[in-house]
């Protein structure tokens, strides 16, 4: 239920938004689908992601992958955020503010997700 609903509020962008699939050769670990604000992230595999717009007020990464750690570059860009982390029944386990610069490692349960909304 969780995702179904995740889908329909999101159908915009996924169906229509700007689609990004990194690294065929790899068989696409990581899929993007962007609006002008917000971007939707799935990571299939043990990838580093680096997020290089700085327009951003939304940022849903997904794990869809079996562990948990993601590790984000958020480059020279500084986001002031609230953070929100899910598990895979939408259940919330962590829900902070933190400023966000550079590197940073999340543990984002198993086909959960973080949401990282700009301040």
């Amino acid at each position: 239920k969780f995702w179904i609903d995740y889908w329909k509020e999101n159908r915009d962008i996924l169906l229509d938004g700007e689609f990004i699939p990194e690294q065929p050769f790899a068989l696409y670990p990581v899929l993007s689908s962007f609006s002008d604000e917000k971007a939707i992230i799935a990571v299939y595999g043990e990838q580093f992601i680096t997020i290089d717009r700085k327009d951003l007020k939304q940022i849903d990464i997904i794990n869809a992958k079996g562990s948990t750690s993601i590790v984000v570059d958020f480059q020279d860009y500084q986001y002031n955020a609230n953070i929100k982390i899910c598990d895979c029944l939408g259940d919330i386990k962590a829900n902070y503010s933190e400023k966000l610069k550079g590197i940073i490692k999340f543990s984002i349960p198993p086909s959960g997700m973080i949401k990282i909304e700009r301040k």
